[in-house]
């Protein structure tokens, strides 16, 4: 299948349009970063008038031009999910979907019908996303302290994280935390947590609130790149990053500071002072 003709499956687009009354993306299982770049631009750029989206209550924010959300369906473990996964269920799933809207004149998407290509391919889907449950969370500074099972070697040192919180935190200045509760380290002197909110949408929320975002190579980076905010990144990125970024917001790979949170927090003082 050469690119054209896959970008247009992939989008709906000329003779792939479904004529169908529904079309219906079935869930992603895999990583919140490969979501972001492939299943959320997908949804975003679908031809089609009347989407269902499989998603978690929470995430509807990342899904501005869908119709309908559907959430009876179970996600995978953290630990076991890599890139994209192959639809857990996926006929069962259906199933349910026709049940619930009482047709089945809906065409199903599955989310293992994207790959790396779409990375590139669908990077300039873009959009802002907004909260659609404000809980004013404002805040200087959102961290998002990476604390997952699946390539654990990556995790910046939780007293690394409370390094640079308690150092800024003197200087006045207030921090949120970003990422879900299993996959965070706990830390202290922190204003809010999202998890203790509305999931990505309080992240969404903070995002578009602070100042700056300080993550590592992560999905929550890519929602932050999506929200177009200022951003660090403490860790080594992949190239295809720069093609998900407005490269008229400021962005800064400081990998520098790997060893150095003190450093790392007079870098942050410094950007605020700009």
């Amino acid at each position: 299948m050469n690119n054209d003709i896959r970008y247009n499956k992939v989008l709906g687009l000329n003779e792939f349009q479904p004529k169908t009354k529904y079309v219906c993306f079935l869930p992603f299982h895999g990583e919140f970063g490969w979501m972001i770049q492939t299943f959320v631009k997908r949804v975003h750029g679908y031809n089609h008038s009347n989407k269902i989206v499989c998603t978690k209550p929470g995430h509807e924010c990342l899904f501005p031009s869908a119709q309908h959300f559907y959430h009876d369906w179970k996600d995978v473990e953290d630990n076991t999910k890599a890139g994209i996964l192959a639809n857990i269920d996926e006929e069962i799933t259906k199933l349910k979907i026709i049940e619930h809207y009482q047709t089945d004149d809906i065409h199903f998407l599955s989310a293992s019908e994207v790959s790396w290509e779409e990375k590139v391919s669908l990077s300039h889907h873009t959009f802002i996303p907004k909260s659609i449950h404000n809980n004013n969370l404002n805040i200087d500074i959102v961290i998002c302290p990476r604390n997952r099972q699946m390539d654990a070697f990556r995790n910046w040192k939780q007293e690394n994280w409370q390094t640079v919180i308690n150092i800024l935190v003197k200087h006045n200045i207030t921090i949120g935390v970003c990422g879900a509760k299993e996959t965070s380290f706990q830390l202290e002197n922190v204003k809010y947590k999202s998890y203790d909110y509305m999931d990505v949408d309080s992240d969404v929320e903070m995002m578009s609130n602070c100042k700056l975002v300080v993550a590592q190579e992560s999905g929550l980076a890519y929602l932050s790149y999506l929200c177009k905010r200022p951003t660090y990144i403490i860790d080594h990125y992949h190239n295809t990053a720069d093609i998900h970024r407005d490269h008229s917001v400021y962005f800064a790979a400081v990998q520098g500071f790997w060893n150095d949170p003190p450093g790392l927090a007079e870098a942050i003082l410094s950007f605020l002072r700009r």
